[in-house]
């Protein structure tokens, strides 16, 4: 069962695009968003002189539906995000983990990096401009453990903080997930998609028509980009796109709109598997469960 936890975020400037720190219940580590032109004021705070674990985050330059991201450790984060300025150029900003009890050694902070190289590698969300995985260091048993729970952490504030590169992909989502299934068929096509962790995740084998209506325009850039990706290829007869994996898609418009080449209602359009019953039909049954629930608890 999961338990809910305290996400402390703080606008140091008093903007939402200056520096941002993020913080976890009584957890000692802290993570500090940094803006590429706040690194000035980045390096007046006391902790930017710590041993920490930064990752690096902006635009791939080769794909628009990626991101692209660079993790590193320093004893003094500061200086290699300074280091970085001339040397990376893609990045717009960077996360950066330290911790306030200075209990952090250098062999901590190359462990954490190992490992967030290794589950941006296993992701495989953004490219990874690391050329290779770091060697992990050899650390006592308790050790590993502090620092697997410090990992923890980390991939708990990265998503909350808009850096989404450690997120499981969507596959192994999928596999995992008992969600309710919901079907489109249209045009000629036919899909199969759940809602998994706040995304609508289209399933492998599923089939999207190739040409669309004049009038599109929603999802037709993410479609010619999935095609160009080699997430959607043609079937041998050449009438219709096939999904080659699981692909996640912001909201089921956007995901009925790719599978039907046309501005769709995904509300509406996607029907859950056995009953026929709308997207829309369903989540608003499952709000009227929760406050009847809510109002039977205050009874």
């Amino acid at each position: 069962m999961n338990t809910g936890k305290s996400i402390k975020l703080f606008l140091v400037d008093g903007t939402s695009s200056g520096l941002v720190t993020a913080e976890i219940g009584q957890w000692t580590g802290k993570a500090t968003v940094v803006p590429r032109p706040k690194l000035d004021g980045f390096a007046r705070r006391p902790d930017a002189h710590r041993p920490g674990v930064y990752v690096l985050v902006g635009p791939d330059p080769q794909r628009t539906d990626r991101e692209m991201v660079y993790i590193g450790e320093g004893e003094d984060a500061f200086e290699r995000l300074r280091d970085h300025i001339d040397r990376k150029e893609f990045w717009t900003r960077a996360v950066v983990f330290t911790s306030s009890d200075e209990q952090l050694t250098k062999a901590h902070i190359k462990y954490v990096e190992s490992r967030l190289v290794e589950i941006g590698r296993a992701a495989g969300r953004s490219t990874l401009e690391n050329a290779n995985t770091p060697p992990r260091p050899g650390l006592p048993e308790a050790d590993v453990s502090d620092m697997e729970q410090f990992l923890d952490h980390v991939q708990t504030l990265l998503p909350v903080v808009g850096v989404q590169f450690a997120q499981p992909i969507a596959t192994r989502r999928v596999e995992a997930s008992t969600a309710p299934v919901f079907e489109l068929s249209a045009v000629g096509a036919r899909a199969t998609a759940r809602e998994i962790d706040g995304e609508f995740v289209v399933a492998r084998g599923s089939t999207a028509r190739v040409k669309g209506v004049d009038s599109w325009t929603t999802g037709k850039a993410a479609r010619d980009q999935l095609v160009e990706n080699g997430v959607l290829e043609l079937t041998e007869n050449g009438k219709l796109y096939v999904f080659t994996d699981d692909q996640s898609f912001s909201s089921p418009s956007l995901a009925a709109a790719v599978v039907c080449t046309r501005n769709m209602n995904g509300r509406v359009s996607w029907k859950l598997v056995g009953t026929g019953q709308t997207y829309a039909d369903w989540q608003d049954e499952r709000l009227r469960q929760a406050e009847q629930e809510a109002r039977q608890r205050d009874a």
